[in-house]
């Protein structure tokens, strides 16, 4: 079982929200050695109550910034 971290939500969730958005950037595309594209992220938080202090928006917060 998972331990619950910060307002019951997973201990892990800084991790899992910054290896998503790790994975914007240049790739290398399947099909030829010469093809190249880009992932591109955009993240909206809105938080409940306008609160910042929220664990999600917390964390996401801290990544983007």
């Amino acid at each position: 079982a998972e331990m619950p971290a910060d307002s019951g939500y997973p201990a892990y969730l800084a991790a899992r929200l910054a290896s998503f958005y790790e994975r914007a950037g240049k790739v290398k595309c399947l099909g030829g050695p010469d093809r190249t594209g880009s992932v591109t992220i955009v993240g909206a938080v809105s938080p409940p109550g306008g609160d910042f202090s929220d664990p999600v928006t917390a964390a996401t917060l801290g990544i983007v910034q």
